[in-house]
């Protein structure tokens, strides 16, 4: 997945979604440089995820809150950098390959 548009910073004061299995781990995507988050600005975004994977809602994938505001989305996404993930990519669309990235941590090289 690739970068096609500028992350806007107001989503930041907004809530944030994720997707978690019955498990309880969070929905991941690998890119070039790891493996990111997959997070959603609105639950209808997310809903079109869902709906778009192979497995669908049978597998049991459902909305989470990964944040509220600005300061919960740094503590998440510092917890998240601890878990081995390098960023996040927002509002995924199944099969397209390209949303935008937000790197949370230095990569390395």
């Amino acid at each position: 997945m690739s970068e096609t548009k500028a992350i806007p910073c107001t989503i930041f004061e907004h809530v944030v979604w994720m997707i978690q299995d019955t498990a309880g781990a969070p929905r991941r995507a690998e890119i070039l440089h790891g493996e990111c988050l997959l997070l959603f600005t609105s639950l209808d975004t997310l809903q079109t995820y869902i709906n778009g994977c192979a497995e669908g809602t049978e597998s049991g994938l459902h909305p989470v809150v990964f944040s509220r505001n600005r300061k919960e989305f740094g503590r998440a996404a510092k917890e998240a950098v601890r878990s081995g993930v390098v960023g996040a990519l927002f509002d995924p669309t199944p099969g397209s390959g390209e949303a935008p990235f937000l790197q949370f941590s230095r990569l390395e090289r």
